[in-house]
């Protein structure tokens, strides 16, 4: 008869392989799509400045209306 100890080892070696194996892949395509997602914002040209800058001059055009900052 045959001496079976190192096969659940093996075994286990082999799955623990196999989820590095996994997880590896599922965080590049992550990280592929979190870099599409930043290209794409990049190449729309809406950044936090852009915001921001929008964000005051609407403010200050509603002061104006309002006749609080002439």
């Amino acid at each position: 008869m045959r001496n079976r100890r190192a096969s659940p080892l093996l075994e286990e070696g082999m799955l623990i392989g196999l989820a590095v194996m996994t997880l590896t892949i599922i965080f590049s395509m992550v990280a592929g799509v979190l870099n599409g997602v930043q290209e794409v914002i990049k190449n729309v040209g809406f950044g936090t400045d852009d915001f921001m800058n929008a964000l005051n001059d609407l403010w200050n055009n509603i002061l104006a209306f309002l006749g609080i900052r002439g």
